[in-house]
């Protein structure tokens, strides 16, 4: 946390990923710290169209070494399954 604001990677740049940042700038207490996605262009695409001041990147492990986050937003399509886990998206 830094200045009182908790610091959030998103990670996913695409549809999803905008209407977070959306919400996230809209929270006084956070700051975007920075964007990853699979491809390092397409998080960069992002924070220019949304006019972000972060970094792009396309490495999930730094994302999580990076002591600036406190917050990973995991921004993906409702079928793909969180990291590492299982997934049966049949109703129960």
């Amino acid at each position: 946390m830094e200045n009182g604001k908790l610091g959030v990677a998103i990670h996913g740049a695409g549809n999803v990923a905008r209407a977070h940042a959306a919400s996230w700038r809209k929270n006084p207490n956070a700051k975007i710290v920075s964007v990853s996605s699979r491809r390092r262009e397409t998080a960069r695409r992002l924070i220019d169209e949304l006019g972000l001041d972060c970094p792009a990147g396309d490495d999930f492990d730094a994302v999580l070494a990076d002591p600036r986050v406190d917050v990973v937003n995991l921004s993906g399509p409702t079928t793909t399954p969180p990291l590492g886990l299982k997934w049966d998206p049949t109703p129960m």
